[in-house]
């Protein structure tokens, strides 16, 4: 059964490493890095200081950046060190031979659990949870994710096996992480936190007000990154 399920991951992974065109894999590379998701990251802080008010956000903030922490160290501390299964891209793994990589990237030697699985489902997660009246946010979120870890796939750098695994880990980080924010944040502020106002910002458009729904201003961030994210690949390849 181990070694079926095992040659079972080792197929779609090389089916989906496989099936690729050369002119997105910048693309994949790029969405596969955190640093071009920061503009995503600060509108959510924004969001969520604007939904619950300052001091409550940051908490909710912190709250967040616990459920990375969970999700991180439980895969790559925990868990990686006791099973020890290589990346498809490691050198070492007969497996490597037939995997494509991009820019030479092999990612480190274990990847059971993926952490990018896992940080970004623990995150989606619980941002899920604190924005669960906008579904568009929720919506884009789960995008989110899916894009991440399709892109460990591309990569060549984890197996499906190993996105699963860190998905499952990430679900438990996030929901720990909430709801310890929350009772803290309940005990901090003496209350329970809820929303301020609903989905939307009060722009001023000449003499009149125009309403911006916050779900909206999420996903065009995510989009706009993604957009950018795919020209500046393309424009590469071909110029």
């Amino acid at each position: 059964m181990i070694d079926f399920l095992t040659e079972l991951d080792t197929d779609i992974l090389l089916a989906i490493n496989g099936f690729r065109l050369k002119a997105l894999d910048q693309f994949m590379f790029l969405l596969s890095s955190k640093l071009v998701w920061v503009p995503l990251y600060v509108v959510a802080l924004v969001l969520v200081i604007r939904l619950y008010g300052w001091r409550s956000g940051l908490l909710i903030a912190a709250g967040a950046g616990l459920a990375v922490c969970l999700a991180d160290q439980a895969c790559s501390s925990l868990i990686r060190p006791l099973v020890e299964r290589m990346r498809p891209s490691n050198p070492l793994n007969p497996v490597s031979s037939m995997v494509q990589l991009v820019n030479g990237y092999h990612g480190g030697r274990y990847g059971f659990p993926s952490c990018h699985a896992a940080n970004t489902v623990a995150v989606a997660l619980f941002l899920s949870m604190v924005f669960r009246y906008c579904r568009m946010i929720v919506l884009t979120l789960a995008v989110w994710v899916l894009l991440n870890c399709y892109s460990r796939m591309y990569l060549g750098v984890h197996y499906p096996g190993d996105i699963v695994a860190g998905a499952l880990v990430g679900l438990l980080a996030g929901l720990i992480a909430y709801r310890v924010t929350f009772a803290a944040v309940s005990f901090i502020m003496h209350k329970k936190p809820e929303p301020l106002s609903g989905c939307e910002i009060r722009v001023k458009c000449g003499e009149g007000v125009s309403v911006v729904p916050d779900s909206a201003l999420f996903m065009l961030t995510g989009l706009f990154t993604v957009v950018v994210l795919f020209a500046v690949s393309v424009a590469g390849y071909y110029c």
